[in-house]
C-alpha cells in the first residue's frame, strides 16, 4: 500500500487502521477501535479540527486528495511542491550534473550550455519556475555553475505561459562548444550580450545560487 499522506498521519498515527475502519465500517472492526486506531482523537488537538469520526476523517482526506491536495497542502503549496520534488528527485553529489555535456538545456527563451564536469548540488525547476511542476522534464539536478547560467540568462525575461511553450529538449554537445561557453563567462563576453540577472540585485541573486530548490 501507498504510504500516509501528513495529513493522514495526523489523523491516525504512523500505524494504519484496518480496513473496515479506513472503509467507516467500525462496526466490523476485529481488535476493537481503541486498540486498531487509538491516536485518532489525540488528531483532534494535534491539527485544531473537529472530526466526528476516523472514518469521516479518513474520508475527507480521500476527498481532499482528488481535488488534487490535501488542506495542509492548500495554504502553502510551493513548500508542499518542493518537498514533493525532493522525494521524486533525490539529490547525490557524487553523481554528475544532468545537464554536464549537454546544449540546448533548460529550455525557455534562452537554454544553456551545461558544464563539462559538475556535480549534482541543486535542485532546479524549469523551464516553468513554478516549484508545483514537478513533472519529468521540469525538474533537473544540477550544478551550481549550470543552476546560475540558467537564472542569469532567464529571470529577467521570464513569462509562465511562454516558457510553457519552450521545454528542456538537451542535445549532446561537442568538447569545443562547452570549453568555449566557459570561457565567454570567465571573460564576461555573455554579460556583453544579455542583461544578466545578477545585475539588478546581486546579492539576493548570489543568495537564492545557495540554495539547493528554487524559490519560484
Amino acid at each position: 500500500m501507498d504510504e500516509l499522506s501528513e495529513f493522514e498521519v495526523a489523523l491516525l498515527g504512523e500505524e494504519r487502521p484496518c480496513i473496515a475502519c479506513r472503509l467507516a465500517r467500525h462496526d466490523e472492526c476485529v481488535e476493537g477501535c481503541e486498540t486498531c486506531h487509538p491516536e485518532a482523537e489525540e488528531a483532534e488537538e494535534a491539527t485544531g479540527e473537529e472530526f466526528v469520526s476516523v472514518g469521516e476523517a479518513y474520508s475527507k482526506s480521500v476527498e481532499n486528495r482528488k481535488h488534487g491536495s490535501t488542506a495542509k497542502e492548500l495554504k502553502d503549496p510551493k513548500s508542499t511542491g518542493r518537498k514533493r520534488a525532493a522525494q521524486l528527485y533525490p539529490l547525490d553529489k557524487e553523481e554528475d550534473c544532468e545537464w554536464r555535456g549537454k546544449k540546448n538545456c533548460g529550455g525557455g527563451r534562452r537554454p544553456i550550455i551545461g558544464c563539462y564536469d559538475g556535480k549534482q548540488k541543486h535542485r532546479h525547476h524549469g523551464p516553468m519556475k513554478d516549484p508545483t511542476k514537478n513533472h519529468e522534464g521540469n525538474v533537473h539536478r544540477i550544478c551550481t555553475a549550470c543552476h546560475m547560467h540558467w537564472h542569469e540568462l532567464n529571470d529577467l525575461i521570464y513569462d509562465e505561459k511562454d516558457y510553457a511553450k519552450l521545454p528542456h529538449d538537451p542535445l549532446d554537445a561537442t568538447v569545443e562548444e562547452i570549453i568555449q561557453n566557459r570561457l565567454d563567462w570567465l571573460s564576461g563576453e555573455v554579460g556583453k550580450k544579455y542583461e544578466l540577472a545578477s545585475t539588478k540585485n546581486t546579492e539576493k541573486f548570489n543568495q537564492r545560487m545557495q540554495k539547493v530548490d528554487d524559490d519560484e
